[in-house]
């Protein structure tokens, strides 16, 4: 691919860049940066008043491949992700089979291969059908593409089976993702305990059960000196026991998502189960440390926990609806729209929470960090232009994200994933 990008404000926080400048490329590499580029026999593309900033990377994605198809395959889990900007996705090992073994590690990087242009990252499972019993052989699991572990969905109840877990990911230069949620506590749960859950007659979430397992967590990461990345980060107390093991300079990072940040338990009012998520919309209180967090850097990276599920499993009553939403597709839009709009956080700092905050602190390969080097990762934005989301605009194979209807300021314009153009004025090129 050749294409000469003028006049665009790049922005890169792997090399701390933010300026306005001319942007080459050549066979899928760039080959210079600067003002007054020649362009002979080659695309050109005016971006006045655009951003141009490296691939998204989002740690946490469901591709429901293998075992679950009808809700995502990797293929249509690699067109939404182009479409919302995303180079490089986690991909969680929650499938079925699990991803509990080399095998099935091979086999999702196999199949990913021949899909697309967009890189997937197998995280391998913490235990053994996520069952929480019996350790995976992490070693083999890194050897076979790994690039972290978590029983995404499930959390590690066993405090013991937890620190082996955390000191043999360690071993291997890995970082254990750990879903917070005390599951004798969450068992029947339908959406956060709170006013709304007691007015809706809805057995409640509480709080206490995603901050019992944080604080586990965040003392294990300080007794025994190791890592450890706190997933969907959804509660004030939460929030504030990572602000704190922090500042004691404890090995905690965490993610905040979307709909986190943006939405609250108010929207249970709807009965639509779209709304429906692990862990839940929590209180406008809950919502605003979230923003805080981000805010103040103790939250370091935004991911979506894109969790597809079909429409029928969406349209069954609150109580028996799956848990989950999509958010692939939206993810820039609502950062824009309730974030960078807003004046919460910069554009530079968000675009940093989306690439090369994730890319170093999991060690992430070479090839899909930088987009200065090797075959490049990029994406265009248009911070101005206004759209509404559409379910038949979506390309992931399911529609259940709590955005529908939602006007959103941002899009993503161009996503240039290992050189190829993946995806141009929402048309997907592969």
């Amino acid at each position: 691919m050749n294409l000469l990008i003028r006049n665009v404000r790049f922005i890169n926080p792997y090399d701390s860049m933010d300026q306005l400048t001319d942007v080459k490329i050549i066979n899928g590499r760039i080959q210079d940066v600067g003002f007054h580029l020649s362009g002979d026999e080659m695309e050109i593309l005016d971006a006045t008043g655009l951003v141009l900033a490296p691939g998204f990377i989002d740690m946490h994605v469901h591709l429901r491949e293998p075992g679950f198809e009808y809700k995502e395959t990797i293929l249509t889990g690699m067109r939404a992700a182009a479409h919302g900007g995303f180079t490089a996705v986690a991909a969680m090992p929650n499938t079925n089979p699990v991803l509990d073994n080399p095998k099935m590690i091979e086999l999702v990087l196999l199949k990913a291969s021949s899909q697309g242009p967009i890189s997937i990252l197998p995280i391998g499972a913490i235990t053994k059908g996520l069952l929480g019993e019996q350790l995976t052989d992490m070693e083999a699991l890194v050897q076979s593409g790994a690039v972290a572990f978590s029983d995404d969905g499930m959390s590690v109840m066993n405090s013991e089976l937890m620190r082996q877990a955390m000191i043999r990911a360690n071993e291997q230069d890995k970082i254990v993702i750990d879903h917070c949620e005390d599951l004798s506590l969450t068992r029947n749960g339908v959406i956060h305990r709170g006013e709304i859950s007691q007015e809706m007659g809805l057995e409640g979430i509480p709080s206490a059960a995603e901050e019992i397992m944080t604080a586990r967590d965040i003392l294990l990461a300080k007794e025994y000196g190791l890592p450890v990345h706190i997933a969907h980060v959804s509660t004030r107390d939460a929030v504030e026991m990572v602000r704190q093991a922090k500042k004691m300079g404890i090995k905690v990072s965490a993610e905040a998502t979307p709909h986190h940040f943006s939405l609250t338990d108010q929207s249970m009012r709807r009965k639509d189960a779209n709304y429906k998520v692990s862990p839940p919309l929590r209180s406008e209180m809950d919502r605003g440390a979230v923003v805080d967090g981000i805010i103040d850097g103790t939250i370091d990276i935004i991911a979506t926990d894109h969790a597809p599920h079909s429409e029928e499993e969406k349209q069954q009553s609150l109580q028996n609806a799956p848990k989950g939403m999509i958010g692939l597709e939206t993810c820039f839009a609502a950062i824009n729209t309730f974030l960078i709009a807003q004046q919460k956080i910069s554009l530079y700092q968000a675009i940093d929470m989306l690439t090369r905050i994730p890319h170093e602190r999991f060690k992430l390969p070479k090839t899909i960090g930088n987009p200065r080097m090797g075959k490049t990762n990029l994406v265009l934005l248009d911070l101005n232009i206004g759209w509404t989301v559409r379910k038949e605009d979506f390309y992931s194979k399911s529609s259940n994200s709590p955005f529908l209807g939602q006007y959103f300021n941002g899009k993503v314009m161009m996503t240039i994933a290992q050189g190829e153009m993946a995806m141009r004025d929402d048309q997907i090129k592969f």
